[in-house]
């Protein structure tokens, strides 16, 4: 028989209640590191064309296509900011 029953607006004291969102949390780390890691790979990609572009419409197609990389993990980096940021405020 419990000590007492939690009334409906208590916190939960256990420690399943005060995990709540960690996993959240550590999935938008997981999601913004990738998005970090696609950002230096851009960076790595620019300087390769830099170097090795034979003309400057070949260093221009290379770089039009660095580019578009580079908002794709820019956006995975901010949706995983945002998927930290939700875990923190609902846990």
């Amino acid at each position: 028989m419990p000590d007492r029953i939690r009334g409906p607006t208590e916190p939960p004291t256990t420690k399943e209640g005060q995990r709540g969102m960690e996993w959240m949390i550590g999935l938008g780390a997981l999601v913004s590191f990738a998005g970090i890691a696609g950002l230096i790979w851009c960076v790595l990609l620019a300087l390769q064309a830099r170097k090795t572009a034979a003309d400057e419409d070949d260093m221009r197609s290379r770089l039009q296509r660095v580019v578009i990389l580079n908002m794709a993990a820019l956006g995975v980096s901010a949706l995983g900011l945002m998927i930290v940021v939700s875990g923190i405020l609902l846990s």
